[in-house]
């Protein structure tokens, strides 16, 4: 039964974590969030990485850097995970977690 119990609370572990992604817009920028629905020119997807069950991030999640390197007025940001943060989650034991974070929008 405790093998249940820790097998169950390790599972939990691997699927649990805060991951905070900052949807923010660079300072004096007029942009707009689009519908899940609407058409974009522009899309990129990068990685997310997280310590410890998301509690603490180490790479940039926000996506400020990128609406104003591509100039753009409209975006919808999507996060999820992929085989490949599935994979890098359970071989670290949650200790590294990734998010593919994907950005679509249209340039000004």
């Amino acid at each position: 039964m405790k093998y249940v119990i820790a097998l169950s609370m390790f599972v939990c572990l691997l699927f649990t974590g805060c991951m905070p992604l900052k949807v923010i817009a660079p300072a004096n920028s007029n942009v707009q969030l689009l519908s899940e629905t609407d058409n974009t020119s522009f899309k990129i997807t990068k990685r997310a990485i997280y310590l410890i069950g998301g509690l603490i991030p180490i790479a940039n999640t926000s996506t400020d850097e990128f609406i104003s390197k591509y100039n753009l007025k409209n975006v919808k940001v999507e996060t999820e995970m992929d085989i490949v943060d599935w994979i890098v989650t359970y071989v670290t034991g949650s200790l590294v977690v990734t998010r593919s974070v994907t950005i679509e929008g249209n340039a000004k």
